[in-house]
């Protein structure tokens, strides 16, 4: 939600106005970061067992459910903790490399966006979540690369990006559509370690058309 907040904030602040959308797009990454470390602080007391969210199912039918899980452990709280330090880290940097430059407004919030599909993928507990973050990230990496959008190469170079996303999009919508042939049903990611032991065959071609 906090780096939400911040790509709206950034989105409603005039563009000539560059001291203000750092401020807010640091503040928030920044508060991003606090907010993390304290409640991995909290986490690590209590044992570091992992978290998953119930869901808040958005579309329901006999034979699929669509709903927004979250999932939480030791590998998802290194990917969170070095994602949120460098995209602070980028955001510092950039504030000297691209004063002045007219897309100024345009990087920080696409870097948001980029940074709120990371989050996404992180913290996914289920293969739907996990689409979600990739299409964010997919678009933003596109925006970024084409950045200056007056010069060929960056321009040639995202629509090479653009084409290698949607042939990526292709194989994970097809492990997504498998893992759901094989279950039944929506896969919560906090029952892997269980259904990995009854479909072991079935889940490594999953894990081939996810890579």
């Amino acid at each position: 939600i906090v780096p939400v907040i911040g790509l709206i904030g950034s989105l409603l602040v005039p563009k000539s106005k560059e001291r203000v959308i750092f401020s807010v797009a640091l503040t928030s990454i920044l508060f991003e970061l606090i907010v993390f470390l304290f409640l991995s602080y909290l986490w690590l007391g209590q044992g570091a067992s992992p978290i998953s969210t119930s869901g808040v199912s958005l579309y329901t039918s006999d034979h699929y459910a669509f709903s927004i899980r979250f999932y939480f452990d030791t590998l998802s709280a290194v990917f969170f903790g070095m994602a949120t330090m460098m995209t602070t880290l980028v955001f510092i940097f950039s504030r000297y490399y691209l004063h002045r430059e007219p897309g100024f407004k345009r990087f920080y919030y696409t870097v948001l966006l980029f940074f709120i599909g990371l989050s996404l993928i992180i913290l996914a507990g289920n293969f739907e979540v996990l689409l979600v973050g990739w299409e964010f990230i997919g678009i933003s990496s596109v925006l970024l690369i084409a950045f200056y959008r007056d010069r060929f190469l960056p321009a040639r170079n995202a629509l090479k990006v653009f084409s290698a996303y949607r042939i990526a999009d292709a194989f994970l919508l097809a492990a997504i559509w498998y893992a759901h042939h094989i279950f039944e049903r929506s896969v919560d990611f906090s029952e892997l370690a269980e259904v990995v032991a009854q479909h072991e065959n079935d889940l490594t071609i999953v894990g081939i058309l996810l890579l």
